[in-house]
């Protein structure tokens, strides 16, 4: 089963170390070892790729540097492989897209039954088992 945790700063920009956020991690490694990802925004733009590491989040902070994370929101996920491969990339959330519209990010807890179509219906393209 999989884990997710977040941040939401009302009053605008805020900061949180990335040792924080994979701390965070850590209080869902019950529910999910096998990968840890996160990705940000700041006023309503996401500003940058899902951040996406393998193991558990305990493992993690250990390894990860003391950075600084600007971000308005922040959303994470643990993920237990119960379909697909682990891999850092294709299976590991957050699950980022673009059309010519919008770029926008997802994560879940669970298999999504006929993801194929309804990322069609929408005209979106995603990685992913």
């Amino acid at each position: 089963m999989c884990g997710l945790f977040g941040f939401i700063n009302f009053d605008g920009s805020h900061t949180t170390s990335t040792r924080t956020v994979a701390r965070s991690g850590c209080e869902m490694d019950t529910r999910g070892g096998d990968s840890v990802g996160w990705i940000t925004a700041v006023h309503g733009e996401w500003i940058n790729s899902p951040v996406k590491y393998l193991g558990n989040a305990s493992d993690v902070v250990a390894h990860i540097r003391h950075d600084a994370i600007e971000h308005d929101v922040l959303v994470g996920h643990t993920r237990l492989a119960t379909h697909g491969d682990v891999s850092e990339d294709i299976n590991n959330h957050p699950h980022d897209y673009e059309t010519d519209r919008v770029y926008g990010a997802i994560t879940h807890n669970g298999v999504i039954h006929g993801h194929e179509d309804i990322a069609k219906k929408h005209g979106l393209s995603l990685r992913g088992d």
